[in-house]
């Protein structure tokens, strides 16, 4: 007992609450998700199922490192809770191959893409399937549940599942409104402009993963 608590402690006083912004309409799909490597040093299942969930909300308007101090009343919230399935089969020698799939509910609300800056506020929202992948990886070296270093590579291919011209309303004013696409920021897909078929290379160790389109 007395070492749980202490335990406990010890993780509550390393708790710090940390602040980021990067540009909202290019994300991660899943925050951590890219480091479930895949391999059978500490299992002896072939399969391997991982969900993922990420939140993110951004609200401050930035140049730069500028902060342009928006007021509150004209701010633009982005919302997005994305959760990923991850499914793996794993096979020896290293090998594996894994199925990506991606659920997101996305809002923004705000004036400016309204009825205009201090007008009333509306919501608009994207909710549906991302961009669905399949991937093979290869663990370079032997996975052991001892080694301190090993490196895994991958090829895979991102199908364009998700909805990238997903529509909601837009309101001119309390009574009227029109259809359009919403907001990059909310799309169902990472990067809007990257729509087609794509084939990417990962590689991955312990400590860092990266992902290259080719």
């Amino acid at each position: 007992m007395k070492k749980g608590i202490i335990c406990a402690t010890l993780i509550l006083s390393a708790i710090h609450l940390c602040y980021s912004q990067g540009c909202v309409a290019i994300r991660s799909i899943n925050g951590f998700g890219q480091y479930s490597l895949s391999g059978n040093a500490f299992t002896v299942s072939n399969w391997q199922i991982n969900i993922n969930n990420r939140y993110f909300k951004a609200y401050r308007d930035f140049k730069n490192s500028t902060d342009q101090k928006t007021p509150e009343q004209n701010q633009s919230i982005t919302k997005s809770y994305t959760t990923e399935i991850l499914v793996s089969r794993i096979f020896n020698k290293g090998w594996a191959v894994a199925l990506s799939i991606p659920y997101l509910i996305n809002s923004r609300e705000t004036n400016g893409e309204h009825g205009g800056p201090n007008t009333a506020r509306h919501t608009t929202h994207a909710v549906g399937i991302g961009d669905i992948r399949i991937s093979g990886y290869k663990w370079l070296i032997a996975p052991r549940v001892t080694q301190k270093f090993n490196v895994q590579v991958g090829l895979g291919i991102k199908f364009p599942t998700g909805d990238y011209k997903y529509q909601d309303n837009f309101f001119r004013d309390d009574n009227t409104y029109v259809s359009a696409p919403v907001n990059p920021a909310i799309q169902l897909v990472n990067q809007p402009e990257r729509t087609k078929w794509q084939l990417y290379l990962i590689w991955k160790d312990p400590h860092c993963a990266s992902t290259k389109n080719i």
